[in-house]
């Protein structure tokens, strides 16, 4: 049988609008740095519509120009890339031989490959959040809603069922 063999999307080096958003990165004639690692770095600078990155990888200087698109929400507006390849709006441009959205990278997410059985550790282990200290007594946070919390608590214990068939 052949293995396949696929590369996921947090295997590559990723470059996020929403970071530079949280750091007001996009604003144009604002300038800044981006640290991944000791070896990578990357130097920012927002124009009107686009910004320019000149990233600094170990063994190479790579400078980029990449498009902004933004959409009206009902609190302000929302920047979002557009991709190099295929002109597709993504919030994260993925580096393999050209940044790209993932799909022109043809990157996958590890979830896609997971089993169900992995799926529903996974879940659990996201929900495990909520549970707090204790989880046979699981506390609601005080900014979630009830409705929802319970939907939360039975997303949980079906999870929990498809892990361990009959109980523990």
């Amino acid at each position: 049988m052949k293995e396949r063999i696929r590369e996921y999307s947090t295997s590559v080096l990723q470059l996020d609008i929403r970071i530079l958003q949280r750091h007001g990165l996009h604003v144009p004639g604002r300038t800044g740095v981006l640290r991944w690692d000791t070896t990578t770095t990357a130097v920012v600078l927002s124009l009107t519509g686009t910004v320019q990155i000149e990233l600094n990888l170990e063994h190479a200087s790579v400078k980029n120009e990449f498009k902004l698109t933004y959409t009206e929400t009902r609190i302000g507006r929302r920047g979002w890339w557009s991709c190099p390849v295929c002109g597709r709006r993504c919030a994260i441009l993925y580096l393999q031989q050209v940044f790209g959205c993932r799909q022109c990278s043809q990157l996958h997410y590890a979830t896609q490959s997971a089993g169900p059985r992995r799926r529903a550790l996974l879940k659990l282990k996201k929900l495990g959040a909520l549970y707090g200290a204790d989880p046979d007594f699981p506390c609601r946070p005080k900014w979630m809603r009830h409705r929802k919390f319970e939907q939360k608590l039975r997303q949980a214990e079906d999870a929990l069922e498809l892990v361990f068939p009959g109980g523990f």
